[in-house]
């Protein structure tokens, strides 16, 4: 009769732990990219994160990783992102400030720090947008280096489908302001089926454009990625 109970008390204790609010949250991704520009490329990748929230302020750090040789070349392929972002979060507005560090050899990147600031709406429950400034510092992998102010417009969408699916769109439009044809165009469909309160299996599916890309460069690049993960907090 004890060990009945006790079973029966484990689920509603761990839902309890899952939705209470945690100061510290973070993940742990492991998955295969799927990689089209040039040519098809199939690279690991690694992404962890770690959030901390006091109140109404949040910071949130990010890394992302891939790296695989190809098959019968020297050449390493590798890509990577680190950014540090800052929010303060006030009923159905979002200040936010972030910093981050690109590279990227598929796009010819060097190095690209790039600096934003700005305001996200949230219009209902599940949907929001928002308008940024940022400052791209870039370095390509010939050593042409660029400076670029842009204003960002986003718009972004979830849903769920019972309990145990969530559906993620993510756009992100880019301009140059300077001179408005020079943009880049980001658009993400992503799939999560959760597994427990830890471990779910993610489907990523993302479509960049860049209306000036670098010299042997396409301009639309698609990444699909399949990944599991792993979610903590204390």
């Amino acid at each position: 009769m004890r060990i009945t109970l006790l079973f029966s008390v484990i689920p509603f204790l761990l839902l309890s732990q899952e939705n209470k609010e945690h100061p510290f949250k973070g993940d742990f991704d492991l998955g295969l990219s799927y990689y089209k520009n040039i040519e098809t490329t199939f690279l690991l990748t690694n992404e962890g994160s770690l959030r901390y929230k006091a109140g109404k302020y949040e910071i949130r750090f990010t890394n992302k990783l891939a790296l695989l040789s190809k098959l019968g070349e020297e050449e390493m392929i590798n890509h990577g992102e680190q950014k540090i972002k800052w929010n303060l979060k006030k009923k159905n507005l979002d200040l936010f400030i972030s910093s981050a560090h690109l590279y990227d050899i598929k796009q010819s990147i060097k190095k690209r720090f790039t600096n934003e600031f700005g305001i996200n709406f949230i219009l209902k429950k599940n949907f929001e947008s928002g308008v940024g400034f940022l400052n791209e510092d870039e370095t390509s992998l010939e050593n042409f280096q660029k400076n670029i102010n842009r204003i960002s417009g986003k718009l972004n969408y979830t849903t769920n489908i019972g309990k145990r699916i969530i559906i993620n769109s993510k756009n992100d439009y880019r301009p140059n302001i300077e001179k408005f044809g020079d943009f880049a165009f980001d658009t993400e469909l992503d799939f999560e089926i959760k597994i427990n309160i830890y471990w779910s299996i993610k489907i990523e599916n993302e479509l960049k454009y860049t209306s000036y890309p670098a010299t042997g460069i396409p301009e639309i690049n698609y990444v699909g990625i399949n990944k599991i993960s792993y979610e903590f907090w204390w």
